[in-house]
């Protein structure tokens, strides 16, 4: 048995009957409600962006129509939130050494693909069950037109909790 998560719209008065939000069936997780009311939330839908490679992206669900890729870092997002009364958002997404951003790590992404690697080297082990590879979960944040700010490291172990500024200028992280 398979479990694959599904976002639902249900009507708080229960006037409507629930229904399965359209395209959820892709394994849609981590909800949650951008300023405008714009439902945001992680996939692994298919992005129709050839470079972008695996790993959930951040979609947008406006009031009505269909969902929209938004945003994608290389080997994917991990979690997110975002500003009360901003379009900024924040996201934990790995960057493997000796990456400065998205951009270096999708190139070394590339290069192992190209090289067949697929193993991970555990240099560091922990009593918290997490994996470890060598890449380091990072913070990212994302504004209106610009490109993700890398806030910083969490630490191997990072658990990407993370909290934004309701204005969105000031990011929170373990």
């Amino acid at each position: 048995v398979r479990y694959v998560p599904e976002l639902w719209e249900v009507d708080p008065a229960g006037e409507r009957d629930p229904r399965r939000v359209p395209g959820s069936r892709q394994g849609d997780f981590a909800p949650a409600f951008a300023a405008d009311g714009t439902l945001l939330f992680l996939s692994d839908r298919e992005t129709g962006e050839a470079d972008e490679g695996p790993g959930p992206s951040l979609w947008s669900l406006p009031d009505s129509g269909e969902a929209a890729w938004t945003a994608h870092h290389p080997g994917g997002t991990t979690a997110f939130t975002a500003a009360a009364r901003s379009d900024t958002l924040a996201c934990t997404a790995a960057l493997l050494p000796g990456a400065a951003d998205a951009q270096a790590h999708a190139g070394l992404l590339g290069r192992r693909r190209r090289a067949g690697v697929n193993a991970v080297l555990y240099e560091v082990t922990v009593d918290s069950g997490a994996e470890l590879g060598p890449a380091e979960p990072h913070t990212f944040v994302l504004g209106r037109d610009a490109s993700p700010v890398d806030a910083g490291g969490q630490g191997l172990e990072g658990a990407g909790d993370m909290a934004l500024a309701p204005d969105g200028s000031l990011v929170a992280y373990t």
